[in-house]
């Protein structure tokens, strides 16, 4: 390599990010904070909602950025389980560096979308400020809808919003409105209903949506080689539309959230087998007990 070479290179070896981002949001007129050296913090607006985001640097890594967003809604305890199943959809169809994911700490869950990057070369502006956009473009639009549903155990944002339109009519204050989930009434309804009879009504609901969306063939091989019933479950969540995901979701609640066991081992075979029958007639009739 010349001596040319070597010089010209050079800087990119000394990468410093830190520096980049503070030029960006110089160059955006973007307000930012400090709270720390090599920390900054900004509100990016969504479609729906503004997001709180940090952008860290790491004077041991200069050439190191993380970029961090926490999902406004907590997320609790008692549908974290389920909400994973959306996290690990967005994460299979993103395009992107990003990720999401849901975290604990005393008891509280909150999701948040998180890019972790490492340049090896000096990044432009519009790198930086790429990155910082597809880390929110997780959590916003069509995604927040989503993760709304999951958390709240709706079928659309649609439903969703309508309940809380209702729910502000009749108590007149909208900030002020507790909107109930759409798990709490589903214990009532399915009572009498065994852990292994909903085991059952799930696997036939996701092979039915494995069959119908992805292939016969496909359904058979998994079945063949054993795979475990929230593995299949997951992957006919991934290719699921809106209201197979909701039924999904609250058939997994029910099973493993409002366990009832069963010594019977035919309970697991009855609701595989009734199962075919229901869904013909309405797949959210999966989640009651209809010999009540």
């Amino acid at each position: 390599m010349s001596i040319f070479n070597f010089f010209r290179r050079q800087p990119d070896r000394c990468v410093d990010v830190a520096a980049i981002v503070q030029l960006m949001f110089d160059e955006a007129g973007i307000a930012s904070q400090c709270p720390e050296e090599g920390v900054f913090t900004t509100v990016i607006d969504g479609v729906h909602c503004s997001f709180n985001t940090v952008l860290k640097c790491d004077a041991k890594e200069p050439d190191r950025l993380f970029v961090y967003s926490p999902f406004p809604i907590p997320v609790p305890e008692h549908v974290a389980g389920l909400v994973s199943y959306e996290l690990k959809r967005l994460n299979k169809n993103n395009q992107y560096r990003s990720e999401i994911t849901v975290q604990e700490n005393d008891g509280e869950y909150s999701i948040f979308a998180f890019t972790d990057s490492k340049f090896d070369k000096v990044p432009s502006t519009s790198d930086v400020r790429d990155l910082m956009i597809h880390t929110i473009d997780l959590m916003d639009n069509e995604n927040f809808c989503s993760l709304m549903c999951a958390i709240m155990g709706y079928a659309t944002y649609e439903e969703l919003e309508k309940v809380m339109l209702d729910k502000a009519r009749v108590e007149g204050r909208e900030a002020d409105i507790q909107v109930p989930d759409g798990y709490s009434l589903l214990p009532e309804k399915a009572e009498g209903l065994t852990s292994p009879r909903l085991a059952g009504r799930l696997l036939t609901y996701s092979v039915h949506i494995i069959v119908s969306t992805i292939s016969k063939e496909r359904a058979e091989k998994i079945l063949a080689a054993q795979t475990p019933l929230m593995q299949i479950m997951q992957e006919a969540y991934n290719v699921a539309d809106d209201a197979q995901r909701d039924i999904l979701r609250k058939l997994s609640y029910l099973m493993l959230y409002q366990r009832t066991d069963s010594d019977d081992d035919n309970d697991s075979l009855l609701g595989r087998l009734e199962a075919s029958g229901i869904i013909e007639r309405d797949p959210y009739l999966l989640l009651e007990n209809g010999s009540r």
